[in-house]
Formats: structure tokens, sequence, C-alpha cells
């Protein structure tokens, strides 16, 4: 499947990204960002911990993978109801299928307490929302050229 331009095992359509955040107002702003650095990945959006943990797993209501296809990128907030970003990230890595899954830590944390238990958990990046929408199209753009130079398989053209 493509991603982007970038591709999964398959190479058959594009990849998604599942975004974890229990605000709508920042998935809006996070798919309007998307947009805007010209990712052209479907957007999933999930709104608590159990959610995302259904989604990845693939039950109810998440059952239908052509609608529901795994992600090859999770963002993941980490102040989230029923089941936080910690909880979901620590679920994630004990999850062999999920091993190579690039979970990206975005959150309006800077405490240091929680970005060393990100990285302990397994993120890999980490990263504080910006407080205006334009930073906010600058950091996407620069999480596809970080995919693209660590071939995360997100927004790159491999072809």
């Amino acid at each position: 499947m493509l991603f982007n331009g970038a591709h999964r095992a398959d190479n058959s359509e594009i990849a998604g990204i599942l975004i974890a955040e229990d605000d709508d107002n920042d998935i809006c702003l996070i798919k309007r960002a998307f947009q805007k650095a010209k990712f052209e990945n479907p957007l999933k959006a999930v709104r608590d911990g159990e959610e995302a943990i259904a989604y990845l797993q693939g039950i109810e209501p998440y059952t239908d993978r052509e609608i529901n296809p795994p992600p090859a990128l999770v963002l993941l907030d980490l102040k989230m109801p029923r089941k936080s970003g910690f909880e979901v990230l620590a679920w994630i890595r004990e999850q062999p299928e999920f091993n190579h899954l690039p979970v990206v830590v975005l959150t309006s944390s800077q405490e240091s307490s929680d970005i060393s238990r990100a990285y302990a958990l397994g993120a890999n990046s980490y990263l504080v929302k910006p407080a205006n929408f334009a930073s906010l199209v600058d950091m996407m753009n620069r999480l596809r050229e970080y995919c693209s130079f660590t071939r995360q398989n997100v927004g790159v053209n491999w072809t």
C-alpha cells in the first residue's frame, strides 16, 4: 500500500494514519495541517485510548479492514479518556505485529517526565503541539521529511 508515495508491504494503495486524539478541534487542525503539508494519506481519528486499541485490533466497530485498514503511522495524544496515550503505547509495543509501527506522540505536554516515559515505552518521536496553525503545518512537513529520511514509509514517493 502506498503511503503518500511511500509503500506498505503489498504496494496496493495509499496507507493510512491513525490519529488518537480526544479534542475535536485538534483533530480538525491536524487534518488541515496534513492537507497543507501535502500528505495524501487517509486519516482515521479515534477519540480515546480504548478506541485506538480497538481500531488496531480490528474489533467492533473497526472489523471491516477495507474501511479501517491497519495504519502505517500512529499519532498519539497522551491525555485521553478511558486509556491514556501511555497505556496505548505500552499495549502497541507488547504486540509483535506492531513491532515496526511508527508511533509519534503529538501532545501538549512539555513535561520532561512525560517525554522520558513516552520514549521508555517505545515512542519513535515526541512532538509538542505548537501554538499556531502555521507551526503545525511546518511540523507536519518536518514529520514527512523525517519519515522520508528514516524510511519509515511515510510521506515520500519511493518510485
